[in-house]
């Protein structure tokens, strides 16, 4: 297992930097499934600049038009007119573009770029019917077929939509996966205790990991595509 000395940022060390974590599923997800050294130069250095690659574009730009059909009836644009069959049965149950939900340490609903808050996330589409609670996650399979799918990311999506409604006893949600013409499965994710529990063992390590400036880079399959290219691991092509 290789572990990294502790790299200053700003002139700071990470574990003398106090600054507060805000963490996301992304993040857990990073740390937990991915790398947690990716996780860290992401996350919490930032130094590794975001890309907006072509598939990313594509998944962006369809998230708000959706959201913009879904919330205020806009219609898709010609090139997104097969996601109507998507949207359609929506309309009249009350569906909204719920977007983006920001929680604090206990749990509670604030700004999401408040200086309280801990977590945030982006539901894209929710509907609430008394103490039930439906979520519908957008997804863009790449070309290559790949559905980058995980149960806790809905999960997680659960617990912010119920920190926003806390009198929801059952909460379902699936995947739309676009471009497949096709639903996911149904999970219950209704267990938001279970999830908070993860969220916070995960969230726990991660600032463990912050204090002793260590974190794990953990070989995988993705290395070959990571964009810290200064780690020992990475396989990129594109490394310059």
């Amino acid at each position: 297992m290789s572990m990294m000395s502790p790299t200053k940022t700003d002139g700071i060390p990470p574990f003398l930097d106090r600054k507060p974590l805000t963490f996301s599923y992304s993040f857990l997800h990073a740390y937990d499934s991915v790398c947690p050294y990716q996780a860290f130069r992401t996350y919490i250095v930032r130094d590794i600049p975001y890309e907006e690659t072509p598939e990313r574009k594509r998944g962006n730009d369809a998230h708000d038009a959706l959201a913009l059909r879904v919330s205020g009836g806009k219609p898709l644009p010609d090139q997104m007119r097969e996601f109507e069959t998507f949207v359609a049965p929506l309309d009249g149950l009350g569906a909204k573009a719920e977007g983006k939900i920001a929680i604090t340490k206990d749990g509670i609903p604030t700004g999401y770029f408040d200086k309280n808050v801990w977590f945030r996330g982006a539901v894209d589409v929710s509907i609430v019917k008394e103490t039930t609670g439906f979520i519908l996650d957008w997804k863009l399979i790449s070309d290559k077929g790949v559905r980058w799918t995980k149960q806790f990311e809905l999960q997680v999506h659960a617990v912010l939509l119920h920190a926003k409604y806390p009198h929801l006893k059952v909460i379902k949600a699936r995947y739309a996966f676009l471009n497949q013409k096709q639903f996911s499965e149904t999970y219950d994710c209704s267990d938001t205790t279970a999830t908070w529990a993860k969220i916070n063992e995960l969230t726990t390590q991660i600032t463990i990991d912050k204090a002793a400036g260590s974190f794990e880079k953990r070989q995988g399959p993705l290395c070959g595509w990571c964009s810290v290219f200064d780690c020992e691991n990475n396989r990129n092509q594109r490394k310059p």
